[in-house]
């Protein structure tokens, strides 16, 4: 990358295994970068994370959520294995708003979520509903718009 389009003034990336191989022999450096994947795996793979993420979420009133992609993935979030909307689903009432790439799977976009027991409701809308990019949800009270930012 150049902020100048200059190819003197570029910009190198180098990402953990590179800078391990410079930096060790490689058989160190490639034993050491399976090492470390192995250890983010189970760290940070869904079923180990969510439950994790899930439980922080429980003393806010409203939630949101970006590059949200996990609204039908499966672990122990409550004791038992559900998805994660099912889980929130217990104590909230919200919007998955669908991003505009409809064969992505599984499917991404943005969330918010509010505690029922935070606000008092004006209609008889509740639960967590999907919504569409360029739809409407709740009855109109929320929009999914595609800002098509270019």
């Amino acid at each position: 990358y150049s902020k100048t389009g200059n190819w003197e003034d570029r910009v190198k990336a180098t990402n953990l295994r590179g800078m391990a191989r410079k930096t060790l022999p490689r058989t160190i450096a490639d034993k050491f970068y399976q090492h470390v994947r192995s250890v983010d795996e189970k760290v940070y793979s869904w079923d180990i994370r969510g439950p994790r993420i899930y439980d922080q979420l429980q003393n806010a009133d409203i939630v949101a959520l970006h590059e949200y992609d996990c609204h039908d993935v499966t672990a122990d979030y409550r004791g038992t294995c559900e998805s994660f909307s099912e889980a929130m689903s217990k104590d909230w009432d919200g919007a998955f708003l669908k991003d505009p790439l409809l064969d992505r799977d599984p499917p991404s976009g943005g969330a918010i979520f509010w505690k029922r027991s935070a606000f008092e409701t004006i209609s008889n809308i509740g639960g967590i509903e999907t919504v569409d990019c360029n739809e409407t949800g709740f009855e109109g009270a929320v929009v999914n718009i595609d800002l098509e930012e270019r």
